[in-house]
């Protein structure tokens, strides 16, 4: 298989989109974790 500068285009941005993606995620399940923790202490506190 001969690359092209077409074939490490196409690679180089699948890399760049998963790793956003990935650090999108990673930060919306922290949030979510983040909330449900601040939501919990705020019924122990009433």
């Amino acid at each position: 298989m001969t690359w092209t500068w077409w074939d490490i285009g196409l690679f180089f941005v699948v890399i760049v989109v998963g790793s956003l993606v990935a650090g999108f995620i990673e930060t919306w399940l922290e949030q979510r974790k983040w909330h449900k923790e601040q939501r919990q202490r705020d019924k122990k506190n009433r």
